[in-house]
């Protein structure tokens, strides 16, 4: 961010880091104080949680918001009260599926169980008994249980709106594919796919379709990125022309799950890069409007 009067960049970046690991003791630069002197906070502050710190910093940012004129997203406000809804009964549940029962199809599970508007009548995993396992384990009710993707899409007596596709990545296309085919919507996990050919089978195959085709691209919906591309849609920062990201894992390498799917090449087909990287990579690319690239280069 633009530091103010006499705040140097390089101090608010530490403070800023500090409030994103969570430290329970800040030591606040006087500089900041003396700018930021209409924030509550005392040169030496003690929180008892990270949500007082987020709080802390949040009143930083919304004044460097006001400043440049851009505002600031609020997650209180955004927040409606009870007496505001208009509540009204479900006459219709959404229909959906998921195909692949592995470990990264359980927080896809949970979600759409926890909606009153969708229902999971179906799950697809070619391990004969894990598609199975897998609804007794989350209390998934009433799911049919079937082998393959291909025969449970066939099943038109399931009239599904919607699938969650959690293969693993040598997978992906295939399944999402055919799931458009059949006229159906298709929330993809990351990443897409493993090839740029099969990438271009997917986009010609949502296009034909007319469904909606989206991929686990979660961050996108972070408040915090939000306003990042917000703030350069503003212009305030004028023409972005580099951008430096990345991310990585310190646990569970070579991977936290018993499932080595997750790493061999002949089913993940990609390494770390697209793995973790394809997030830094989407969140900065997404900021600013998904320009054409010129030239892309590995090393």
């Amino acid at each position: 961010p633009v530091a103010t009067d006499d705040v140097t960049k390089s101090s608010l970046k530490k403070f800023f880091d500090k409030i994103a690991l969570g430290k329970r003791e800040i030591v606040v630069d006087k500089p900041i104080l003396e700018s930021f002197r209409n924030v509550d906070i005392a040169t030496k502050t003690t929180n008892d949680t990270l949500t007082d710190l987020l709080q802390c910093r949040d009143k930083i940012l919304e004044m460097f918001y006001r400043d440049i004129g851009v505002k600031m997203y609020n997650p209180k406000k955004a927040q409606v009260t009870e007496e505001e809804v208009e509540v009204k009964e479900v006459t219709k549940k959404i229909k959906v599926a998921i195909i692949g029962t592995g470990w990264i199809a359980e927080p896809h599970a949970t979600a759409y169980m926890s909606m009153p508007d969708a229902e999971i009548v179906a799950l697809a995993d070619l391990i004969p008994g894990k598609a199975a396992a897998f609804a007794d384990r989350l209390g998934i009710k009433g799911a049919k249980i079937y082998n393959s993707h291909k025969e449970m899409l066939d099943d038109e007596s399931l009239n599904l709106d919607g699938v969650s596709v959690c293969t693993y990545n040598c997978q992906h296309e295939p399944c999402t594919t055919y799931a458009l085919k059949k006229g159906v919507h298709v929330m993809l996990e990351k990443p897409m796919c493993v090839t740029t050919e099969e990438a271009v089978e997917i986009m010609r195959a949502e296009k034909k379709s007319g469904k909606i085709l989206s991929i686990g691209f979660q961050p996108r919906l972070d408040a915090n990125m939000q306003m990042i591309k917000k703030i350069v849609e503003s212009g305030e920062l004028g023409k972005i022309y580099y951008i430096q990201t990345g991310g990585g894992r310190r646990r569970g390498i070579p991977t936290p799950f018993p499932e080595v799917t997750f790493i061999r090449d002949e089913t993940a087909g990609l390494g770390a890069l697209a793995d973790i990287g394809c997030y830094s990579l989407d969140m900065v690319l997404n900021a600013i409007g998904y320009p054409k690239p010129l030239t892309v280069t590995g090393y």
